[in-house]
């Protein structure tokens, strides 16, 4: 079943092929169509169908490589520059993190949930384009107040909008102990990400 074209950039055909697009264009390096799924959330069959629908627009280039079909996005599109603008800040923010949350700095970070206005976007609901990002860090490993500052600020770095974070531990997130205000974040649209080393261990 198709997907509903995204909130976040409605000119695109759909979730799925948004996020393909990302993880093509700004991670670059070639990739299987079953990694690049991995990658993009989005399941197999669709993200093969997807990744022919842009081979045949000229948006990705598909070669043989022992047994493997490689996929890479083509880079010498001419307007490739005004595409990963256009995609970095869309879904760009989820994609950032996830590369944030891999460097060796923060990987006791388990994983990190985007909600407030930017994920009730991700998740179809309409009204004005997110200024700013809402996260909250999970993480086992003690984060005093000027390390997830700095968090913040390499994230803000790399998104160009505000954002907004603070930690719990696992625990916390699960029982909501002594955290009211979780309760309302997991009532309502969030966006889970892992780091993204973690995608070959299963996680999303």
């Amino acid at each position: 079943m198709r997907s509903a074209a995204p909130t976040l950039a409605p000119l695109f055909r759909s979730d799925h092929q948004l996020n393909l697009l990302a993880s093509l264009f700004l991670y670059g390096g070639e990739w299987t169509i079953g990694e690049l799924a991995e990658h993009a959330c989005v399941p197999l069959s669709t993200a093969s169908r997807e990744v022919h629908r842009l081979v045949d627009a000229g948006l990705a280039t598909l070669k043989p490589k022992g047994q493997l079909r490689l996929v890479t996005a083509n880079q010498d599109l001419p307007w490739v520059g005004p595409l990963v603008e256009l995609l970095d800040q869309t879904v760009g923010p989820i994609h950032h993190l996830r590369g944030l949350l891999d460097e060796s700095e923060w990987v006791g970070i388990d994983e990190a949930y985007v909600f407030g206005s930017w994920a009730r976007r991700y998740h179809g609901e309409s009204g004005p384009q997110p200024n700013d990002l809402d996260v909250v860090l999970i993480t086992a490993t003690s984060l005093p107040t000027n390390k997830i500052l700095r968090f913040q600020r390499q994230l803000q770095d790399r998104i160009h909008m505000g954002v907004d974070a603070f930690a719990v531990t696992p625990a916390e997130w699960a029982s909501l102990k002594g955290h009211e205000s979780l309760a309302d974040i997991k009532d309502n649209p969030t966006v889970r990400v892992t780091r993204i080393s973690a995608t070959s261990e299963g996680s999303a």
